[in-house]
C-alpha cells in the first residue's frame, strides 16, 4: 500500500509510471504490504485463479503482478505501476523486511518512482524476461 501522495502519468522509460505528488526525503517510508490492498496468491492459488478467468484477464493482471519468495503479489493501488531502473532507481528494501520500500535517496515532487525489480522478484518472475537493464 503506498504511503505517501502519488500520481500517473506517461513514463520516459515504460508506459505508465508512478510518480511523487511531493518531495521526499532519503528514508521515507513509501511502500508496505497491507493484505487489504496487496493480494498474495500461493503459486497453486494463483494456477487456480489463471484458470477460472478469461486469459486476457489474466495477462492484463500478470502485467501488474509480481513474483517474490515464491509467492504471487498483485498491488490493488498505484503502486502496480512503480517502473523498474537497473541503474536509476530511487525506491529500494532496507534489511531483510522485504514488507517495506523506502526511497534511499531525496526525491522531488513529479520524479517518477523506480524500483530495481530484481532486488525483490524472484529470477522466474514474468517481468524479468523482459528487462532490459
Amino acid at each position: 500500500m503506498l504511503l505517501i501522495k502519488t500520481f500517473l502519468d506517461c513514463s520516459n522509460l515504460h508506459g505508465i509510471g508512478l510518480f511523487a505528488k511531493q518531495d521526499l526525503k532519503a528514508g521515507t517510508l513509501v511502500w508496505e504490504f497491507n493484505h487489504l490492498v496487496d493480494l498474495k496468491f500461493t503459486l497453486k492459488e494463483w494456477d487456480s485463479f489463471k484458470k477460472r478467468i478469461s486469459l486476457r484477464s489474466y495477462e492484463n493482471l500478470l502485467k501488474l503482478s509480481y513474483k517474490e519468495d515464491g509467492f504471487i503479489y498483485l498491488c490493488i493501488d498505484n503502486a502496480q505501476f512503480m517502473n523498474h531502473s537497473l541503474t536509476c532507481y530511487n525506491i529500494g528494501q532496507h534489511g531483510a523486511l522485504k514488507s517495506r520500500m523506502y526511497a534511499i535517496k531525496d526525491i522531488l515532487k513529479g520524479e517518477e518512482l523506480l524500483c530495481n525489480y530484481h532486488a525483490y522478484s524472484d529470477p522466474d518472475d514474468y517481468h524479468a524476461k523482459f528487462l532490459n537493464d
